[in-house]
């Protein structure tokens, strides 16, 4: 399975499977994006890509390739203040997903 994860997603770039996932996970993680909008971002980057790419097509399909190189997908919760648009007292509650890239 690391084979396969080691595996350029495509003939004409060194960019492996798994690099890419890590790469489009961060994203993810870091404008805290939904798994439809993941999703559709996986679909848009799949259709640029040339034919015959190894780029998943799903959220699920990314989770399953990371579970099994033993890399777990992790969730937290973060909450933030947010007195803008809330009000002062007011806590909202947002999912922040990431990646254990060192697998501990």
């Amino acid at each position: 399975m690391l084979g396969a994860a080691q595996e350029p997603l495509h003939g004409h770039t060194k960019i492996s499977q798994l690099d890419a996932i890590a790469r489009l996970m961060a994203v993810k993680s870091q404008f805290t994006l939904s798994r439809d909008v993941f999703d559709v971002m996986l679909t848009v980057i799949g259709t640029l890509l040339p034919e015959g790419h190894i780029l998943p097509k799903s959220m699920y399909e990314a989770q399953k390739l990371l579970r099994a190189l033993k890399m777990p997908y992790e969730q937290y919760m973060h909450v933030r203040r947010d007195a803008s648009c809330l009000g002062k007292n007011m806590r909202k509650q947002s999912t922040v997903q990431s990646v254990n890239l060192l697998g501990s």
